[in-house]
């Protein structure tokens, strides 16, 4: 009998090479979700960022100095809205796979963004176990188009959300070019 250890990395494995086969297909406007009337995504202050959030920007950081680029700056209102969207896409609301576990969509960018901006990019992501946050982070790298939206030199703010479902986490990347 195999030990749990393999079975949990080859479905972190299908889980993100799933996702980002998804991510490459839900940027189309069919894809997208809305937030509801009524959610709320606006932050004046910045609430504390979790040591899972600060990884994962870490992690966007890192990527981008390697490349050359300086680091990204949190931004509230983006903060705000990548934890809405983490929390949406765990929740459910933008679908579920034949296991029944929540899966990943993009949302509409403009929505819950309340400030000027003439840019703005999302990576989405999930991965299982749930402690796989390096995975997501690495699949967002190694994907031309996540890798895009991380190293685009108009970009200067991020914002990030984790979010959990069972043993699955979920994180949003929101970038903004003001």
């Amino acid at each position: 009998m195999p030990t749990p250890k393999p079975a949990v990395h080859r479905r972190a494995t299908a889980t993100l090479i799933a996702g980002i086969a998804l991510l490459a297909t839900a940027c189309s406007p069919a894809l997208q979700a809305q937030l509801r009337p009524g959610d709320s995504v606006t932050s004046t202050q910045p609430s504390p960022t979790s040591s899972t959030e600060r990884q994962v920007i870490n992690a966007v950081n890192h990527f981008r100095a390697v490349h050359g680029l300086p680091a990204l700056r949190v931004h509230p209102n983006l903060q705000a809205k990548a934890r809405a969207w983490a929390t949406w896409m765990a929740g459910g609301h933008c679908g579920r796979n034949a296991e029944g576990i929540p899966t990943i969509c993009h949302s509409n960018l403009q929505s819950g963004i309340t400030v000027s901006w003439s840019r703005l990019e999302e990576n989405v992501g999930d991965a299982s176990p749930a402690h796989a946050v390096t995975t997501v982070t690495a699949g967002f790298e190694h994907s031309p188009e996540h890798a895009a939206n991380m190293l685009n030199t108009r970009v200067a703010n991020i914002g990030v959300g984790i979010a959990y479902s069972g043993n699955v986490i979920y994180i949003t990347e929101e970038f903004m070019a003001p």
